[in-house]
């Protein structure tokens, strides 16, 4: 499950012959399974562009260590919606934690207008993102557009109105747990590796930046 050190999944393969490779980044023809995360950057893409924003921006990563494939799999999906439609993608370092990050907060509060659309990564980003809004009294779906291309069960009573891209979870988990044991009973057959759909979630901060009447 996840992503792990490339010497961290050689060792695995060398301790246990039969792998399902869960959203991590190994990916092959067989024996692996992962959300769609492509089409998850693409939705976050057409949402902001449904809505009618005319800026939009997404929040990235300032470390250059070894990323989850999903960071680069959304980010193209969202860049493909938003230079189709003729606009310029943004980005958004997010900022370090603590006092080192006081300046880009600052920064990235002054870009909080209401014609500007922040796509975040992550549900930790879309939270941090919230947080700075808070600090400097706005409010996302109402000062600026704010969505997330991540989900979590936890977001139903924490965060309802986060317009996100979510997948069936439980679904992942079931194919993953059938393509394990059609390995196991029929050691010689190969699963074939697969991708589980992403879905739009509309919330209430994704806002509506259309002219009246549109």
């Amino acid at each position: 499950l996840s992503s792990m050190p490339t010497e961290v999944e050689q060792r695995l393969e060398e301790l246990i012959p039969q792998c399902v490779w869960c959203d991590s980044n190994v990916w092959r023809e067989t024996g692996c399974i992962r959300r769609d995360e492509w089409s998850a950057g693409a939705l976050a893409g057409q949402g902001a562009l449904t809505a009618g924003y005319q800026r939009i921006a997404m929040m990235t990563y300032g470390t250059a260590q070894r990323v989850h494939f999903s960071t680069v799999d959304r980010l193209a999906g969202v860049k493909s919606q938003v230079q189709s439609a003729g606009q310029d993608l943004e980005l958004i370092v997010e900022p370090p934690a603590g006092g080192d990050g006081d300046a880009e907060r600052i920064a990235i509060a002054q870009r909080m207008t209401p014609d500007q659309m922040i796509i975040c990564n992550s549900v930790y980003q879309a939270q941090v993102a919230r947080s700075i809004a808070e600090e400097a009294g706005k409010r996302p779906g109402h000062d600026f557009g704010l969505i997330c291309c991540d989900d979590m069960h936890q977001l139903d009573r924490l965060w309802p109105g986060l317009s996100r891209v979510g997948f069936d979870r439980y679904e992942l988990g079931l194919q993953a747990a059938e393509m394990m044991r059609t390995m196991l009973g029929e050691r010689e057959s190969h699963c074939v590796s697969r991708k589980i759909a992403a879905h739009w979630q509309q919330g209430t901060t994704v806002g509506d930046r259309r002219p009246r009447g549109a």
